[in-house]
């Protein structure tokens, strides 16, 4: 799974070309490369790599990564860090923003039944 964090949003990987050697590597070091893959996250990134290599007469094949149900699973919610995706996605821990905010939301639940029960003891005790 290839992602990265940008202000707190993953983004998925969408496409990986596989064994690149280290020459190849000296040609696209603006990419992510992990395990001698190009890991591109945008089709700005695979045009640009897609240019490089067609220049140099460079073969490569591309594999589209198809992450739509982590981007559904995923979408709308804050990440500090890459451990809090990982336990989101793998083991479904609730990360840090989603506990944050039912926390918040709790609160302010609690808040307004207590300002019931004060208006309904007041009105018993003064009568209205």
């Amino acid at each position: 799974m290839y992602f990265i964090i940008n202000n707190g949003n993953v983004i998925f990987a969408k496409y990986l070309i596989s064994n690149i050697n280290d020459e190849l590597k000296l040609l696209i070091d603006f990419c992510q490369i992990e395990n001698n893959n190009i890991i591109l996250y945008d089709d700005d990134q695979l045009n640009l790599v897609k240019s490089i290599f067609d220049n140099k007469n460079i073969e490569y094949q591309i594999q589209n990564i198809d992450n739509y149900e982590l981007e559904l699973k995923t979408n709308g919610i804050i990440f500090s860090n890459r451990k809090e995706v990982i336990d989101y996605i793998e083991n479904n821990i609730e990360p840090e923003s989603i506990k944050k905010a039912r926390l918040e939301q709790k609160n302010i639940d609690l808040k307004l039944r207590l300002q019931q029960t004060e208006d309904v003891l007041l009105a018993l005790m003064f009568g209205s």
